[in-house]
């Protein structure tokens, strides 16, 4: 009887190789799964920042009043209308 390559029992070095394949395999999903969560969160972070967080923030105080960058914008543009 003729034996088939295919039906062989793999050697130890072939399941080491293989091993260490399903390891820097797993390495790489996990690597750029991890790339990918840090850009998501850091482009939500800066649309957060630049919508929610900036305006709302206290650029000037006086005389206990606190005004905010929102404020002071729409105060601009409302200075800015009435000049043109």
């Amino acid at each position: 009887m003729a034996s088939r390559r295919g039906q062989q029992a793999p050697t130890k070095k072939h399941l080491a190789r293989l091993e260490r394949e399903r390891r820097q395999q797993r390495i790489l999903i996990f690597g750029s799964i991890a790339v990918v969560v840090i850009v998501i969160g850091l482009i939500a972070y800066g649309y957060i920042q630049a919508n929610y967080l900036a305006p709302r923030m206290t650029i000037a105080e006086a005389e206990g009043v606190k005004i905010r960058a929102n404020q002071f914008q729409a105060r601009r543009r409302q200075d800015n209308r009435q000049r043109q």
